[in-house]
């Protein structure tokens, strides 16, 4: 594959995850959306930043729920001297 049809290739697979592109009355060569190359850019650009403040949130509560439990452990008063029969 040359330079440029690896290029128009990828271009054509960005350009399909448009999530942006706009309903046509009629078909535009047989689709109902038009969908662009910076449609599907930005398409990407979205979910992965959907997906980084998720992860960031989940990581969040995770630390919170951890700080919580440990707190709470070292709040509690054992005596380790005494054994438990």
């Amino acid at each position: 594959m040359a330079k440029n049809e690896c290029f128009l290739w990828s271009g054509k697979v960005i350009q399909k995850l448009d999530i942006y592109s706009k309903p046509v009355t009629l078909t535009h060569r047989g689709q109902e959306n038009f969908q662009t190359l910076i449609g599907g850019v930005l398409s990407v650009i979205t979910v992965i930043l959907a997906l980084l403040v998720f992860i960031y949130m989940m990581a969040l509560e995770n630390s919170k729920v951890i700080g919580t439990f440990s707190t709470t452990i070292q709040g509690l008063n054992v005596d380790e001297s005494k054994e438990i029969k």
